[in-house]
């Protein structure tokens, strides 16, 4: 009986170490939009085989997978359980038979369910939650509009608050031009996640690998041309090719050999219609080359113990954010210093993703410092999705890192008429890392007669910033606002949103426009600024201020539409000649202005002395 003690406790121990090292890091659940409509914006069923992409992407034993469909009811696709390769098997399967034709669109319940669906499989403490919420429509619950716009007000707080607060990562694909583009922005920047718009189908495919890399980061051997260099410490490869139908890629081995695309020893085939994984273990050192396929659209992932560690970039970016990276070669875990860094170059890349074009924004060579390689990259300006690539080319190693992130605006920008005289204006922030105790909001009014009034905007509980501004007869003002803000680390951003006109005809009630509008009228149909579909500036350009130049004609007209500090275009220009009255008149107001501005200067200078931040990021490769 004594032994047998001893024995189921350790046996006990055993399985316990064992679990330890097998569990889950990350979990993936994917909700899809089952609704009748899915059938003519995805015909072909890419939905589908990007699920089983990312299914195939995640290592065994490292991730769970679960799959649920929402329409008029929420369902379970396909249970969530560990990533193996007889799940990968059932899943496919299960792909294969369900259907879209719901007549509803309840975003609020599959959201309400899956955040009381307790998680399943062997997940470890602390593991990473990844979601995917793909759908081509709005929240579409009922014919009376009022109760859609109700459950999708609760999804836009309540649901997203808890979103933030459990850590959860939503990331969100819309089909069409039809959904609801400004609460998907807001679900997946919220909680530092990616939104895409599918041009095409086939893009979600791209999507769906831009999401496993920044919930699974990986290591990769640089495609070169069309060929790849494998070193003796690189134990496996899997060869990731995304393609046209039925466009497999020829692969050729070092002994310059094709390698027959079928599973056999030390060889793992998954291909779907639009895709192809290739998994080998133990590949033979030496050159590789990848022919009859888009190069720009093929991945080699290696597993090595000697491996490159980049700076970590936070998945959601501010515009005017600095950007810091360090670069450091490691084996295993010790980072490599001195001789035991071979011989090689890095070069960082940066590229804004459009569609399915790329437009290279920064290309770096980087020098070495104590066998660490450094680069800064001025904050961005333009929003959108980016991808720094990092490589490593040495004479006998090459290796490479991706990391994609989102850049946006720091804050939404909105106004909206409170009564007939008077507006609302508000700033909140996008993304919960902009430390709110620490940024303030200025508020910048340019009236019809080209003078300026600068006010402080109120902070309220909640976070955002407030200020009610009334609206005399006869008036045109141009608001727009600029954020002095600080991040969560510390960096410091400067933004200035872009410009809202507000107008007032006479007496009758006030109405607003996004945009440096010049009108004396009301527009045709009123612009609805209360809906929060229309007010999240997502796509909206950020300001761009020219120094140095003096814009004209066309180019004065644009360089107001984008907030720019030139004056001159709010009113018409009197063509009479002045008298000495007028002289007097001018004289005595230009050296107010002259007073004013020293004042201004004087002020500025000591509030610089009194505030200086730190903006770099932590340069610390222990937690890459």
């Amino acid at each position: 009986m004594k032994w047998f003690k001893v024995y189921a406790v350790l046996t006990l121990v055993v399985v316990s170490t064992w679990s330890s090292f097998s569990q889950a890091e990350t979990q993936f659940r994917v909700l899809v939009d089952a609704s009748g409509s899915m059938q003519t914006s995805d015909p072909d069923r890419i939905t589908p085989e990007a699920i089983q992409l990312l299914s195939q992407l995640a290592p065994e034993g490292k991730a769970t997978i679960g799959v649920w469909l929402f329409g008029e009811q929420p369902r379970v696709l396909f249970p969530e359980s560990d990533v193996t390769e007889a799940s990968r098997i059932k899943l496919a399967n299960y792909l294969k038979s369900y259907v879209t034709q719901d007549l509803k669109t309840d975003v609020e319940s599959i959201l309400n369910l899956l955040l009381k669906t307790p998680a399943a499989g062997s997940l470890k403490p602390g593991f990473r939650q990844d979601w995917i919420l793909i759908t081509d429509g709005n929240v579409d619950l009922s014919l009376d509009e009022s109760v859609n716009q109700a459950s999708r007000q609760r999804i836009w707080t309540g649901i997203t608050k808890q979103l933030e607060e459990r850590g959860i990562h939503l990331h969100t694909i819309s089909l069409t031009g039809y959904s609801d583009r400004a609460l998907l922005n807001h679900l997946s920047f919220r909680t530092n996640a990616t939104h895409t718009e599918a041009a095409v189908p086939e893009d979600m495919l791209d999507a769906f690998d831009r999401i496993f890399s920044q919930s699974m980061p990986y290591q990769e051997l640089p495609l070169v041309d069309d060929h790849f260099k494998v070193d003796p410490s690189v134990s496996q490869i899997s060869i990731e090719s995304l393609h046209e139908a039925g466009a497999l890629p020829t692969i050729v081995q070092p002994n310059g050999k094709n390698l027959v695309l079928s599973n056999h020893s030390d060889v793992s085939v998954s291909e779907g219609p639009h895709f192809t994984v290739i998994t080998i273990t133990n590949p033979a050192a030496g050159e590789w080359h990848v022919d009859d396929v888009n190069l720009s659209r093929v991945k080699v992932r290696a597993i090595s113990d000697l491996n490159l560690r980049v700076t970590k970039i936070a998945p959601v970016t501010f515009v005017n954010e600095p950007i810091h990276s360090t670069v450091s070669l490691f084996r295993d875990n010790q980072a490599l210093k001195g001789a035991q860094i071979p011989e090689g170059d890095v070069e960082q890349v940066l590229t804004r993703l459009t569609g399915s074009s790329k437009d290279v924004i920064v290309k770096t060579d980087l020098d070495a410092l104590k066998g660490r390689f450094k680069n800064r990259i001025e904050g961005l300006t333009q929003p959108g999705e980016y991808v720094l690539t990092t490589d490593f080319l040495g004479k006998n190693l090459d290796r490479k890192m991706s990391q994609y992130f989102t850049v946006r605006p720091p804050i939404n920008f909105t106004i909206k008429s409170s009564s007939d005289s008077l507006v609302t204006v508000s700033a909140s922030p996008s993304n919960g890392k902009l430390d709110i105790k620490r940024s303030n909001v200025r508020l910048e009014l340019t009236f019809a007669d080209g003078t300026k009034q600068f006010d402080q905007m109120a902070k309220l509980k909640d976070g955002d910033w407030n200020k009610v501004i009334p609206v005399a007869t006869n008036s045109s003002i141009k608001a727009r606002a600029r954020l002095m803000g600080i991040t969560q680390s510390g960096a410091r951003i400067e933004y200035w949103t872009p410009t809202w006109t507000i107008h007032r005809n006479g007496s009758d009630p006030v109405y607003v426009e996004k945009g440096s509008i010049a009108s004396s009228t009301p527009p045709t149909s009123t612009v609805s600024v209360e809906s929060e579909q229309n007010v999240a500036p997502v796509l909206v350009e950020p300001n761009v201020e020219l120094v140095g130049n003096t814009p004209t004609g066309n180019n004065q007209q644009a360089a107001n539409d984008t907030g720019g500090n030139n004056q001159g275009d709010d009113s018409a220009q009197d063509a009479e000649t002045f008298g000495a009255d007028n002289l007097l008149l001018y004289l005595g107001i230009a050296g107010g202005v002259v007073l004013l501005l020293a004042v201004i200067v004087f002020v500025i200078r000591r509030s610089r002395r009194r505030n200086r931040y730190d903006d770099f990021q932590d340069d610390d490769l222990d937690d890459v």
